[in-house]
């Protein structure tokens, strides 16, 4: 069986505390990956119409102090709760689209990567079914 996946890379700069604290914020720029089938067969992505609707999704989170938002408001913005959070909100609006996003990746810092999925998918690896 062939399968076909693209990946899309978006960047947001913003301003987190694990203490919930102002004094103890810091700035990251978080790199999320988004992991997309297409729905309808034999159809091109349409890159640009993804990823204006990701930016104008992810807008709301660029430049601010995560833990002052609403979505954060009884979470720690850490990057599994952000990446949690991303991924169940673009999951629905990619799917308006007849995108399925099979995985979401995110990071502050190259080395330390958060992925979610509800399905096991590593790079070029779909374990359908797997957590059935």
């Amino acid at each position: 069986m062939e399968y076909k996946a693209y990946k899309l890379l978006f960047y947001i700069n913003a301003q987190h505390s694990i203490d919930n604290s102002l004094e103890n914020a810091h700035l990251h720029t978080f790199s999320i990956g988004l992991h997309l089938e297409d729905k309808i067969d034999d159809r091109l992505i349409d890159f640009n119409q993804v990823s204006q609707l990701v930016n104008n999704y992810l807008e709301q989170y660029r430049g601010v102090f995560l833990n002052e938002m609403a979505a954060f408001k009884d979470l720690i913005p850490t990057i599994e709760h952000m990446g949690n959070l991303f991924y169940d909100e673009l999951k629905l609006i990619l799917t308006e689209l007849s995108y399925d996003l099979i995985q979401l990746d995110i990071s502050e810092n190259p080395l330390q990567i958060y992925s979610v999925s509800d399905r096991l998918y590593f790079g070029n690896i779909l374990y359908e079914g797997a957590l059935s």
